[in-house]
């Protein structure tokens, strides 16, 4: 009976310790989906206190599991049957010790991959980020990196720039190509030419600046204490130039804008003339004459036999194209954008105070007044020529195409629109 008690109180003992180390452990991880290969909970020995499990947390099913039984009833559950020992008194259930914090397990991924635990090590960080990345993420261009459609693209919109920012320029060179630039005029043209430069080396296209540094020269050397170009630098210049048209033809080019130019300017020149007709025009560009050199060399009676012109016809044009010579510094191009604009205001107001008249007259029905219609409809067409000719000199193409669909209340009404961004405003029909 001794050695009973002593059994039974050696067992009691042997109890209370195992219930000590189980309220100590945390509970078992829960037991992981079938198929992953895992070990059971069950085939291992219970964790060590203060020591985190040895397999990696799983993720919790859908539906939470239960509980596990309170540390005292599997401490009862444990003792043999035949030993009625009375029952040790419960620990209370006590929160992890704090050397051994239990890491919460990461949700699953959205490909259905069932989370990683959390790294402390940037290299592993690393080597997950990469794994994990998708096929279209590796197909995105890094951020800040240029492609090839964005640098053509910007390419494009810098040309479209360049085009409108050495107007000035193409329009000396056509004067200096077709005709006799003055020194002046080529100086003019170096504040755009700095201009272009800069922002050409901003955007790093060696080319284009190499091409401008050497143009640059070349208008030094040509207007360096000068009175007029020279053949020599005329030539030097025109080369230079040829650079600049292979590399950026639309902002540079000249033959094109010639052709652009001065068909407009012949044939305004020449319609007013009296007795120029859309007939007259085409007997004289079909025989060759459709350029400005060509009918300023042109004597009357080579025009009246070549074109087959009455002589009277003949030496009118002869004497508007000489007219024309004096009169413009320029035959193609406005070398003064400025002036040239102020030249078209004074024009606006003639053509301005022809309408008016030529609507007063139309609200009578007198021969006098029928009379002064029909010559206030002359005087305001030949003004209206006048103006196209400064416009295409300008290079204003566009503006010229909507004014010949308007009728000349609304011609008058755009042109003044046009002015008065460059002009300050005056009263219509009134001079200055």
């Amino acid at each position: 009976m001794r050695g009973k008690d002593t059994k039974d109180a050696k067992d009691a003992k042997d109890t209370k310790e195992k219930d000590a180390t189980m309220v100590l452990s945390p509970p078992p991880a829960p037991a992981p989906p079938p198929g992953r290969g895992a070990r059971a909970a069950s085939s291992g020995a219970p964790a060590l206190p203060g020591l985190p499990p040895t397999q990696p947390a799983k993720p919790a099913p859908p539906p939470a599991p239960a509980a596990p039984p309170p540390a005292a009833s599997r401490a009862a559950s444990a003792a043999p049957a035949t030993s009625p020992a009375p029952a040790a008194p419960a620990a209370p259930v006590a929160s992890p010790a704090p050397t051994a914090p239990t890491v919460p397990a990461r949700p699953a991924t959205a490909a259905g991959r069932p989370a990683r635990r959390a790294h402390s090590d940037s290299v592993g960080a690393a080597f997950d980020q990469v794994i994990e990345a998708q096929p279209a993420d590796l197909a995105r261009p890094a951020h800040g990196v240029s492609t090839v459609e964005d640098l053509a693209e910007v390419r494009r919109v810098f040309n479209d720039v360049a085009a409108i920012h050495v107007a000035q320029v193409r329009d000396v060179m056509l004067e200096l190509r077709y005709g006799d630039a003055q020194p002046s005029w080529i100086e003019s043209t170096q504040p755009a030419l700095r201009s272009l430069r800069a922002m050409a080396g901003q955007m790093e296209l060696t080319d284009l600046c190499q091409a401008l540094d050497a143009f640059c020269v070349a208008v030094d050397a040509a207007v360096g204490g000068r009175a007029r170009i020279d053949d020599d630098a005329r030539a030097d210049l025109l080369h230079r130039y040829q650079r600049l048209i292979e590399l950026i033809p639309q902002a540079f080019e000249l033959d094109a804008e010639r052709d652009r130019r001065e068909p407009i300017i012949v044939e305004s020149l020449l319609y007013q003339i009296p007795g120029v007709e859309k007939r007259t025009i085409e007997k004289l560009f079909a025989v060759g004459l459709s350029r400005l050199d060509a009918l300023m060399r042109a004597t009357p009676e080579e025009l009246a036999v070549v074109a087959g012109l009455r002589e009277e016809l003949a030496d009118a044009i002869a004497l508007q194209l000489r007219s024309y010579r004096s009169a413009a510094s320029s035959a193609l191009a406005a070398p003064d954008p400025m002036a040239e604009r102020k030249h078209l205001g004074d024009l606006l107001i003639m053509m301005s105070v022809q309408n008016d008249d030529y609507n007063h007259a139309a609200t009578m029905w007198t021969d006098e007044a029928k009379a002064r219609k029909h010559e206030a409809r002359k005087q305001r067409e030949q003004v209206f020529q006048r103006i196209k000719v400064a416009l295409a000199r300008l290079g204003e193409r566009d503006l010229l195409a909507r004014l010949d669909r308007l009728p000349f209340s609304e011609r008058i009404a755009t042109l003044d629109r046009y002015l008065s961004a460059a002009l300050p405003a005056r009263p219509l029909g009134k001079t200055p």
